[in-house]
């Protein structure tokens, strides 16, 4: 029966101490992501069309793309000018952040022109978006 009891008792003490210390692993490992993906887009309206038709297309465009193998945890973003010193003819950029280079690789491949991302790649007609360049990021804390 005591043999019994200790090892109950240093299984809970193991649970006790060790998980806290995984968990708190896994956390920072998540938190800290150097290979995200930014694939940024310079784009320009087409003439007539609106940011809000842009904005639109745009949401409806990240659907289609969390549809694609490698795509349900892709995020956009879409980065409007406030003040700018030389911007040249770009009216807005598009970015898609993938949390890997293995994520964005597996959409990149699962895109074919008869996906229904293609479809939303002119953002339906509202944008010109025909540059484009894949970023790697790199976070950077403050020195102590």
């Amino acid at each position: 029966m005591k043999h019994v009891t200790r090892c109950l008792l240093v299984l809970v003490m193991l649970i006790v101490v060790a998980l806290p210390a995984y968990l708190a692993a896994q956390t920072k490992a998540a938190q800290a992501n150097p290979n995200e993906v930014l694939h940024i887009y310079k784009c320009n309206l087409i003439e007539g069309k609106t940011e809000a038709e842009a904005v639109e297309a745009a949401q409806l465009y990240l659907n289609a793309l969390r549809q694609l193998d490698g795509g349900k945890n892709l995020k956009m973003k879409l980065l409007w000018p406030v003040a700018v010193n030389n911007l040249g003819e770009i009216d807005f950029h598009i970015i898609l952040i993938s949390p890997s280079f293995t994520e964005w690789g597996r959409m990149w491949d699962a895109y074919k022109d008869d996906t229904a991302a293609a479809k939303f790649e002119d953002l339906q007609g509202a944008a010109d978006c025909n540059d484009s360049a894949v970023w790697e990021s790199e976070n950077i804390e403050a020195k102590k």
